[in-house]
Order: structure tokens, then sequence, then C-alpha cells
């Protein structure tokens, strides 16, 4: 947690256990971030810093939310959080969406240690072409989407499924929970 940052609670703003634990005080939100509707139903982030006070409100990503939500176990959310990076270490997505990924993409011991920039992008680039075509012939390209969708690119599961052109709910989550059990499998973790 950096400092300064409070993690507030869905319904009242209230502290969350975890910050009570770790002694962070609650921060209240200035009325112009956030609509009664949003804070019902997302959960805010608060950045505060000595200058500015409380300075922004945000919806957290949608991987944290789905594993506090208990829709993502364990092993799915570090799949998720690894697909991500790797896309981002691919140069596919911008550097705001992903995580951050160390020198070795291949994950094996025979890369001698760090590779140069284009070399890790281009090692990226090779397993991310790997993986998403065992991805397609396992399951389809719509599983490739979902997985760039949320992990990379920060949309929600529902926000994918509408977009593709699904209208039944929870047709997302179902897609993106099949997509990181057949990445897991693929990876060789599951």
């Amino acid at each position: 947690m950096r400092h300064g940052t409070a993690v507030l609670d869905d319904q009242d703003n209230s502290p969350t256990p975890e910050m009570l634990a770790k002694g962070v005080k609650r921060a209240k939100l200035p009325e112009d971030m956030t609509t009664p509707e949003r804070l019902q139903h997302d959960q805010i982030v608060a950045v505060e810093t000595i200058v500015a006070g409380v300075k922004a409100g945000r919806v957290r990503d949608p991987l944290d939310y789905y594993q506090t939500r208990g829709e993502l176990d364990g092993l799915l959310y570090e799949v998720a959080r690894d697909y991500g990076a790797l896309r981002y270490a691919a140069g596919v997505v911008p550097a705001a969406k992903a995580c951050g990924m160390d020198g070795r993409v291949d994950g094996s011991a025979s890369s001698g240690g760090l590779l140069n920039p284009s070399e890790r992008r281009y090692a990226a680039m090779q397993k991310l072409k790997r993986t998403d075509a065992e991805i397609v012939a396992r399951a389809s390209q719509r599983h490739v989407d979902v997985l760039a969708a949320v992990c990379a690119e920060g949309w929600s599961a529902a926000a994918w499924a509408t977009s593709a052109g699904y209208r039944k709910n929870g047709i997302g989550l179902a897609f993106f929970r099949d997509a990181a059990e057949i990445l897991a499998l693929v990876w060789g973790r599951k």
C-alpha cells in the first residue's frame, strides 16, 4: 500500500478491516468525485497526498474486484495478472494498464539471465502468440479477446460481453473464468 492510499468500503465509505488492522485512517471523498450509484456498486480508492489532500477517487482494477468478491481463486488471479504482464511486455497494451514483469518472459533457466529490451519484447511476443494460438485451438478466439480486455485493458467482463453482443447477465464472467482456466492449463499451472 502506497503512502496515503486508503481503500474505502462499498456502502458507507468506512475503512475496511485490512485498513483498521494496519492503522490507516479513514479518508473522506469529496462529493464531486463520485455519485451515490457509484458508491453503492463500486469500490472506490482514495489517493491522499500531503499537499492536496484527497485528490482522486477511482474504481479498483477488475481483477482485484473479482478476487475480492470471490469470483477468482488465487491461481486464476495470478494467471490473469501474468497474462496482462505478458501483453504489456510484448508491447500490445500501454504500460498504465498492465503490471510489471521481470526480464525472463519464457520462464526457462536457459535464457542466461536478463535480455535486452528488444529481445525481451520479441520473446514476449513469441510467447504471447503461442499462448493465444493454444487458447484458440482449445476453445475460441472469444476466449483470447476476453482475456485481453479484462487482464490487460482494464475492462470488466460484463462490459466485454456487452461489446461482443452478448445480452445474458453473467456470460462475460463465465467466459473470463473459462478462459483463465484454459490459460492455466496451457501454461501448465493446473
